[in-house]
Protein backbone atom coordinates (compact mmCIF):
# COMPACT_ATOMS: atom_id res chain seq x y z
CA UNK A 1 0.00 0.00 0.00
CA UNK A 2 1.20 3.50 -0.81
CA UNK A 3 1.03 5.57 2.35
CA UNK A 4 1.76 9.02 3.72
CA UNK A 5 2.27 10.37 7.23
CA UNK A 6 0.63 13.63 8.23
CA UNK A 7 2.08 14.89 11.52
CA UNK A 8 3.77 18.13 12.60
CA UNK A 9 5.99 16.49 15.23
CA UNK A 10 9.48 15.54 13.93
CA UNK A 11 9.87 12.73 16.48
CA UNK A 12 6.54 11.18 15.51
CA UNK A 13 7.44 11.39 11.82
CA UNK A 14 10.77 9.68 12.48
CA UNK A 15 9.25 6.84 14.54
CA UNK A 16 6.43 6.15 12.07
CA UNK A 17 8.86 6.20 9.15
CA UNK A 18 11.04 3.65 10.94
CA UNK A 19 8.02 1.41 11.63
CA UNK A 20 6.80 1.66 8.02
CA UNK A 21 10.21 0.60 6.70
CA UNK A 22 9.89 -2.60 8.73
CA UNK A 23 6.70 -3.67 6.92
CA UNK A 24 7.16 -4.87 3.30
CA UNK A 25 3.54 -4.23 2.32
CA UNK A 26 3.93 -0.48 2.93
CA UNK A 27 5.61 2.08 0.67
CA UNK A 28 6.07 5.53 2.23
CA UNK A 29 5.45 8.15 -0.44
CA UNK A 30 5.73 11.30 1.66
CA UNK A 31 6.11 12.64 5.20
CA UNK A 32 3.82 15.68 5.42
CA UNK A 33 3.90 18.29 8.15
CA UNK A 34 0.79 20.22 7.06
CA UNK A 35 -2.62 19.52 5.58
CA UNK A 36 -1.75 21.66 2.54
CA UNK A 37 1.26 19.47 1.77
CA UNK A 38 -0.86 16.32 2.13
CA UNK A 39 -3.55 17.73 -0.19
CA UNK A 40 -0.93 18.21 -2.88
CA UNK A 41 0.25 14.59 -2.60
CA UNK A 42 -3.29 13.19 -2.64
CA UNK A 43 -4.08 15.28 -5.70
CA UNK A 44 -1.25 13.81 -7.74
CA UNK A 45 -0.64 10.28 -6.45
CA UNK A 46 -2.66 7.23 -5.56
CA UNK A 47 -2.46 6.95 -1.77
CA UNK A 48 -3.99 3.90 -0.11
CA UNK A 49 -3.32 4.65 3.56
CA UNK A 50 -2.80 7.75 5.74
CA UNK A 51 -1.24 7.84 9.20
CA UNK A 52 -2.89 10.96 10.52
CA UNK A 53 -2.30 13.14 13.59
CA UNK A 54 -5.18 15.23 14.96
CA UNK A 55 -3.77 18.26 16.76
CA UNK A 56 -1.94 20.25 14.09
CA UNK A 57 -1.63 23.95 13.18
CA UNK A 58 -4.25 25.59 10.96
CA UNK A 59 -6.27 22.45 10.11
CA UNK A 60 -6.61 19.50 12.47
CA UNK A 61 -6.58 15.94 11.17
CA UNK A 62 -10.31 15.29 11.49
CA UNK A 63 -11.25 18.48 9.63
CA UNK A 64 -8.68 17.62 6.96
CA UNK A 65 -9.99 14.12 6.32
CA UNK A 66 -13.67 15.11 6.52
CA UNK A 67 -13.08 17.46 3.59
CA UNK A 68 -11.96 14.65 1.27
CA UNK A 69 -14.51 13.10 -1.06
CA UNK A 70 -12.35 10.04 -1.77
CA UNK A 71 -10.76 8.96 1.50
CA UNK A 72 -7.83 6.55 1.72
CA UNK A 73 -7.72 4.05 4.58
CA UNK A 74 -7.17 5.95 7.84
CA UNK A 75 -5.10 5.22 10.92
CA UNK A 76 -5.10 8.06 13.43
CA UNK A 77 -1.92 8.60 15.46
CA UNK A 78 -2.38 11.06 18.30
CA UNK A 79 -1.63 11.87 21.93
CA UNK A 80 -5.27 12.82 22.57
CA UNK A 81 -7.81 10.14 23.46
CA UNK A 82 -10.84 12.46 23.46
CA UNK A 83 -11.19 12.50 19.66
CA UNK A 84 -11.70 8.75 19.20
CA UNK A 85 -15.45 8.94 18.56
CA UNK A 86 -14.99 11.63 15.88
CA UNK A 87 -12.12 9.67 14.34
CA UNK A 88 -14.07 6.45 14.02
CA UNK A 89 -16.96 8.45 12.56
CA UNK A 90 -14.56 9.01 9.63
CA UNK A 91 -14.35 5.20 9.24
CA UNK A 92 -10.82 4.97 10.62
CA UNK A 93 -9.54 1.41 10.94
CA UNK A 94 -7.63 2.24 14.14
CA UNK A 95 -6.81 4.96 16.64
CA UNK A 96 -3.27 4.79 18.02
CA UNK A 97 -2.29 6.74 21.12
CA UNK A 98 1.26 8.08 21.37
CA UNK A 99 3.76 6.80 22.30
CA UNK A 100 3.01 4.03 19.82
CA UNK A 101 4.69 0.65 20.18
CA UNK A 102 5.66 -1.31 17.08
CA UNK A 103 3.40 -4.19 18.14
CA UNK A 104 0.38 -1.87 18.32
CA UNK A 105 1.37 -0.25 15.03
CA UNK A 106 1.70 -3.64 13.33
CA UNK A 107 -1.78 -4.71 14.47
CA UNK A 108 -3.25 -1.52 13.04
CA UNK A 109 -1.50 -2.05 9.71
CA UNK A 110 -2.76 -5.65 9.63
CA UNK A 111 -6.32 -4.34 9.89
CA UNK A 112 -5.63 -1.83 7.14
CA UNK A 113 -4.21 -4.58 4.92
CA UNK A 114 -7.31 -6.69 5.44
CA UNK A 115 -9.54 -3.78 4.43
CA UNK A 116 -7.32 -3.00 1.44
CA UNK A 117 -7.51 -6.61 0.21
CA UNK A 118 -11.25 -6.71 0.79
CA UNK A 119 -11.76 -3.57 -1.29
CA UNK A 120 -9.65 -5.02 -4.10
CA UNK A 121 -11.64 -8.25 -4.09
CA UNK A 122 -14.89 -6.28 -4.27
CA UNK A 123 -13.56 -4.27 -7.21
CA UNK A 124 -12.61 -7.43 -9.03
CA UNK A 125 -16.00 -9.00 -8.33
CA UNK A 126 -17.76 -5.94 -9.71
CA UNK A 127 -15.41 -5.87 -12.72
CA UNK A 128 -14.25 -2.37 -11.77
CA UNK A 129 -10.60 -3.09 -11.13
CA UNK A 130 -9.73 -2.07 -14.69
CA UNK A 131 -12.60 0.11 -15.91
CA UNK A 132 -10.73 1.39 -18.95
CA UNK A 133 -9.13 -1.92 -19.87
CA UNK A 134 -5.54 -0.84 -19.17
CA UNK A 135 -4.55 -4.41 -18.27
CA UNK A 136 -5.73 -5.65 -21.65
CA UNK A 137 -3.06 -4.84 -24.30
CA UNK A 138 -5.75 -4.52 -26.93
CA UNK A 139 -7.49 -1.75 -24.95
CA UNK A 140 -4.53 0.32 -23.77
CA UNK A 141 -5.60 3.53 -25.41
CA UNK A 142 -7.55 6.72 -24.80
CA UNK A 143 -9.64 8.82 -27.15
CA UNK A 144 -9.05 12.58 -27.24
CA UNK A 145 -10.60 15.40 -29.26
CA UNK A 146 -8.08 17.11 -31.52
CA UNK A 147 -8.68 19.29 -34.57
CA UNK A 148 -12.42 18.52 -34.63
CA UNK A 149 -11.98 14.76 -34.59
CA UNK A 150 -11.49 11.92 -32.13
CA UNK A 151 -7.92 10.64 -32.05
CA UNK A 152 -6.94 7.25 -30.66
CA UNK A 153 -3.79 7.54 -28.52
CA UNK A 154 -2.05 4.37 -27.45
CA UNK A 155 -1.00 4.51 -23.79
CA UNK A 156 2.36 2.85 -24.47
CA UNK A 157 3.09 5.36 -27.23
CA UNK A 158 3.01 8.37 -24.88
CA UNK A 159 6.39 9.73 -23.81
CA UNK A 160 5.31 12.80 -21.85
CA UNK A 161 2.52 15.35 -21.62
CA UNK A 162 2.90 19.11 -21.36
CA UNK A 163 0.28 21.52 -20.02
CA UNK A 164 -0.69 24.73 -21.82
CA UNK A 165 -3.31 26.19 -19.43
CA UNK A 166 -6.59 24.64 -20.65
CA UNK A 167 -4.87 22.41 -23.22
CA UNK A 168 -2.26 19.66 -23.15
CA UNK A 169 0.27 18.50 -25.71
CA UNK A 170 0.66 14.71 -25.83
CA UNK A 171 4.09 13.73 -27.14
CA UNK A 172 4.28 10.31 -28.82
CA UNK A 173 7.09 8.00 -29.87
CA UNK A 174 5.43 7.35 -33.21
CA UNK A 175 4.67 10.93 -34.28
CA UNK A 176 6.92 13.96 -34.91
CA UNK A 177 4.26 16.39 -33.67
CA UNK A 178 2.29 16.23 -30.43
CA UNK A 179 -1.46 15.71 -30.23
CA UNK A 180 -3.10 18.83 -28.79
CA UNK A 181 -6.39 18.49 -26.92
CA UNK A 182 -8.60 20.71 -24.75
CA UNK A 183 -8.29 19.24 -21.25
CA UNK A 184 -6.48 20.09 -18.01
CA UNK A 185 -3.32 18.22 -17.09
CA UNK A 186 -4.96 16.98 -13.87
CA UNK A 187 -7.94 15.54 -15.76
CA UNK A 188 -5.67 14.04 -18.38
CA UNK A 189 -3.62 12.33 -15.67
CA UNK A 190 -6.77 10.79 -14.21
CA UNK A 191 -7.37 9.07 -17.56
CA UNK A 192 -3.97 7.35 -17.47
CA UNK A 193 -2.85 4.28 -15.45
CA UNK A 194 -1.18 5.66 -12.30
CA UNK A 195 1.31 2.78 -12.30
CA UNK A 196 2.81 3.98 -15.61
CA UNK A 197 2.87 7.78 -15.33
CA UNK A 198 4.11 10.35 -12.82
CA UNK A 199 3.61 14.07 -12.47
CA UNK A 200 6.97 15.79 -12.05
CA UNK A 201 5.97 19.44 -12.43
CA UNK A 202 2.82 21.52 -12.61
CA UNK A 203 3.30 21.46 -16.40
CA UNK A 204 4.60 17.93 -17.04
CA UNK A 205 3.58 14.29 -16.69
CA UNK A 206 6.03 11.63 -17.88
CA UNK A 207 5.82 7.98 -18.83
CA UNK A 208 7.98 6.07 -16.35
CA UNK A 209 8.98 3.66 -19.12
CA UNK A 210 10.35 6.48 -21.27
CA UNK A 211 12.62 8.03 -18.63
CA UNK A 212 16.27 7.84 -19.65
CA UNK A 213 17.85 9.45 -16.59
CA UNK A 214 16.93 11.43 -13.49
CA UNK A 215 18.68 14.09 -11.41
CA UNK A 216 17.25 16.13 -8.55
CA UNK A 217 16.33 18.94 -10.92
CA UNK A 218 15.33 17.26 -14.18
CA UNK A 219 14.18 14.16 -16.02
CA UNK A 220 15.60 13.19 -19.40
CA UNK A 221 12.76 11.76 -21.46
CA UNK A 222 13.22 10.94 -25.17
CA UNK A 223 16.25 13.24 -25.23
CA UNK A 224 14.39 16.23 -23.83
CA UNK A 225 15.26 17.58 -20.38
CA UNK A 226 12.09 18.22 -18.36
CA UNK A 227 12.17 20.14 -15.07
CA UNK A 228 11.18 18.58 -11.75
CA UNK A 229 9.08 21.01 -9.74
CA UNK A 230 10.03 21.61 -6.13
CA UNK A 231 6.56 20.57 -4.91
CA UNK A 232 6.81 17.26 -6.79
CA UNK A 233 10.49 16.42 -6.26
CA UNK A 234 10.47 14.37 -3.08
CA UNK A 235 7.40 12.30 -3.95
CA UNK A 236 8.57 11.62 -7.50
CA UNK A 237 12.15 10.70 -6.57
CA UNK A 238 10.92 8.37 -3.81
CA UNK A 239 8.52 6.69 -6.19
CA UNK A 240 11.12 6.41 -8.95
CA UNK A 241 13.69 4.89 -6.58
CA UNK A 242 11.14 2.41 -5.22
CA UNK A 243 10.19 1.40 -8.75
CA UNK A 244 13.84 0.86 -9.62
CA UNK A 245 14.33 -1.36 -6.58
CA UNK A 246 11.28 -3.43 -7.43
CA UNK A 247 12.45 -3.86 -11.03
CA UNK A 248 15.77 -5.24 -9.78
CA UNK A 249 14.23 -7.67 -7.29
Amino acid sequence: MNCIILDDEPMALSILEEYIQEIPSLTLIKKCTSAFEAYDVLRNYKIDLIFLDIQMPRINGIHFISGLSDKPILIFTTAHSEYAVEAFAQNAVDYLLKPISFDRFFRAVTRANELYELRNRQLQTNELSDPQGFDDPSKRYILVKSEYKSVKVNIDDITYIESMKDYVKIFLQSAPKPVITHISLKKMTENLPSSSFARIHRSFVVSLKQIQSVTRSQVLCTNRALPIGENYREVFLTRFENASIQDQS
